[in-house]
């Protein structure tokens, strides 16, 4: 089996940065970044009079993103088009993954791993690991990741689509189980009563 090399991020995502001035009369979908490599969502939408920031900068679809105070909590995403348009504070560094040479679900996949949370933890700075821990965006780029060729990397991504749709599957059947469960043991319950 053939090693894939080793290559550091900066080397196929490029930083990315659509700053918006805030405007106090329109209103912004706030994007957060779930842990454990969840993804992001609309965590609020405020008008610019109630935002302390000057400016906010725009996701877009396909860009890489993550919370420099939650890397090592898995806080990295690849902004989906239900996301698009939306924005995020200077906390949140937005990345393009250079077409070709990157497919932008392997990246989701490995960056879903704990092993890369406590590398990126190792490599945090700041006042306390729990609250003000950044990794820097410098420190990011500079992190290594296996870069099989491209039509290899989709191979796999698609293949880890397909394992999370049987666990998701699977989930569901088991859910329904429990749930049938619970009500045959209420029903046996009253018929006793």
């Amino acid at each position: 089996m053939t090693a894939w090399p080793l290559v550091k991020l900066g080397e196929f995502v490029l930083p990315i940065s659509r700053p918006v001035s805030l405007v106090a009369t329109e209103s912004y979908r706030l994007l957060g970044a779930h842990w454990y490599a969840e993804g992001l969502y609309v965590k609020d939408i405020r008008f610019g009079s109630e935002i302390q920031a000057d400016r906010l900068y725009r996701v877009e679809t396909g860009d890489f993103v993550y919370n420099q105070l939650f890397a090592w909590k898995g806080s990295f995403a690849v902004a989906g088009p239900d996301v698009s348009g939306c924005y995020v504070s200077n906390e949140f560094p937005c990345f393009r993954v250079r077409e070709g040479q990157a497919d932008g679900r392997y990246l989701h996949y490995y960056f879903s791993r704990e092993s890369v949370w406590n590398e990126a933890l190792g490599l945090s700075s700041g006042g306390t690991p729990t609250s003000r821990n950044r990794l820097k965006e410098d420190r990011l780029l500079a992190m290594s990741m296996p870069l099989p060729p491209i039509e290899e990397q989709q191979r796999i991504a698609a293949m880890l689509d397909q394992v999370n749709k049987k666990v998701t599957a699977i989930m569901c059947l088991a859910e329904g189980v429990q749930q049938n469960l619970e009500h045959l043991l209420v029903s046996l319950h009253l018929r006793s009563s």
